[in-house]
């Protein structure tokens, strides 16, 4: 399958950021808790499943645009803007997004 390298840029970025999402937010940085990733790669989209073992956050809040100088709080608000479609779930311990190959 071939994708352009932005593509592949945005998917790994975003989930990147889900990822230390889950790890230091979700799971507070306790290894001993488990992340579960589910990837679904097809020629048309990729969708990327994340959840942890965390008890969420209150995922009404609006996070809207982070402070250019705090490398903090950044994830969610660069996975809206990069991905086509993001639904989190489960009390905000599990993120679905999807981004189109366009």
């Amino acid at each position: 399958m071939a994708f352009e390298q932005d593509w592949v840029f945005r998917t790994e970025l975003c989930l990147h950021e889900a990822l230390l999402n889950a790890h230091f937010h979700g799971n507070e940085a306790n290894t001993a808790r488990e992340i579960r990733v589910v990837c679904l790669l097809t020629p048309a989209k990729v969708e990327l499943d994340v959840q942890d073992d965390g008890c969420g956050y209150d995922c009404r809040q609006d996070l809207g645009l982070p402070l250019s100088s705090d490398p903090h709080g950044r994830g969610l608000y660069l996975i809206r803007q990069f991905m086509n479609s993001v639904a989190v779930c489960s009390n905000g311990a599990r993120i679905v997004m999807s981004l189109n190959k366009e």
